[in-house]
């Protein structure tokens, strides 16, 4: 999966789109009618160790990680911790 993060004009995460997704849709839906506001993040003070849980949890390829005020400041995917987490957990 490839996901596409919709942020308004400060970086605040919006929603969450996954790419199969918009390639299907209609050319008359807008990104807010396809995307999804219910998403998980990881904080930026975070641990490999919280990344890991959440994607043994949810079974995503990649998490955005923001700051207090809901900015997107990355995205970490699965592969980069597991490959972390084989080295240091």
């Amino acid at each position: 999966m490839v996901y596409i993060y919709v942020v308004d004009a400060r970086r605040k995460l919006l929603g969450v789109l996954d790419l199969q997704d918009v390639l299907k849709a209609d050319p008359g839906d807008s990104l807010a009618d396809l995307m999804t506001t219910n998403f998980v993040t990881l904080h930026v003070d975070d641990t490999v160790k919280d990344a890991a849980k959440l994607f043994d949890r949810y079974g995503f390829q990649a998490i955005p990680i923001v700051d207090a005020d809901n900015l997107i400041d990355g995205v970490i995917t699965f592969r980069d911790v597991m490959d972390l987490k084989d080295r240091s957990i």
